[in-house]
C-alpha cells in the first residue's frame, strides 16, 4: 500500500472508464469488514516500544513473524431476545448488547451504487473508522 500500487491501479482503470464514456456519478456504498490477524504473545515492554513507534530489538527471523501494525477494537453484537419471563417477573425481554474485541486490519472499499463497481479500496488497523480512511486515499 506504501509504494502507491493500489491508487496507481485505480487511476488507470478510472480513466479506462472514461474513456469508455462511463463516469460515477451516481451514490457510493462504503464498506469496512474486519480481517482478523493472530494475536501477537508480547511483552509489556516490546508493547510499549511498538506504541512509541520503536521496533524492538529482535532477531531478524523473530521480526518477520512479528504484526507489529495491527490493532485492537471492540466490535458491537447482538444477543437475540428470548422469549419467557425475566427475573423481576416482565414479560418482555431487551435485545442484550455483546462486545466482542478484534484485533487485525479493516479492508475499505467504496462501491458505484448503480454499477456496483469498486471505486477505491484501501486497508487500515481495524480501530480506524471507515469514512475517515477512505478520505485519505
Amino acid at each position: 500500500m506504501t509504494a502507491g500500487a493500489m491508487e496507481g491501479l485505480f487511476a488507470r482503470f478510472d480513466t479506462a472508464l472514461k474513456e469508455r464514456g462511463y463516469f460515477a456519478l451516481g451514490g457510493q456504498i462504503i464498506d469496512a469488514s474486519i480481517v482478523e490477524a493472530p494475536k501477537q504473545r508480547l511483552s509489556r515492554e516490546e508493547k510499549r516500544q511498538i506504541h512509541d513507534g520503536e521496533d524492538p530489538p529482535w532477531p531478524p527471523a523473530k521480526a518477520r513473524q512479528k504484526d507489529t501494525q495491527a490493532r485492537w477494537t471492540v466490535k458491537r453484537g447482538r444477543v437475540k431476545a428470548k422469549p419467557g419471563p425475566t427475573l423481576d417477573g416482565s414479560e418482555a425481554r431487551l435485545v442484550e448488547g455483546l462486545l466482542i474485541p478484534a484485533f487485525g486490519y479493516k479492508s475499505h472499499i467504496t462501491i458505484d451504487r448503480r454499477f456496483r463497481l469498486i471505486r477505491r479500496f484501501t486497508v487500515t488497523d481495524v480501530n480506524r473508522h471507515g469514512i475517515r480512511a477512505l478520505s485519505q486515499i
